[in-house]
C-alpha cells in the first residue's frame, strides 16, 4: 500500500479553510493554491516541534 489517498490530509484541510476564508475576506485567490503552498510550511512547523520534543525527552 502506498502513501498516496485519494483522501486528503488534516494539513491539507486545515490550510483550505485558510483559502477560503482569504476568499471571503475579498481576496481572489484559489483555496487550492493556498493549500498547496501553505503545506510544506505546516510540515516543517511540525516536523520541527517534533524535533523539539524528542531533544527535551532524550536530553540532547
Amino acid at each position: 500500500m502506498g502513501l498516496s489517498s485519494d483522501k486528503p490530509s488534516h494539513a491539507h484541510l486545515m490550510t483550505s479553510y485558510l483559502g477560503k476564508a482569504i476568499q471571503v475576506m475579498g481576496v481572489k485567490v484559489s483555496p487550492e493554491l493556498v493549500a498547496g503552498l501553505s503545506t510544506p510550511v505546516v510540515v516543517f512547523f511540525c516536523w520541527r516541534m517534533a524535533q523539539k520534543i524528542h531533544r527535551s525527552l532524550h536530553g540532547a
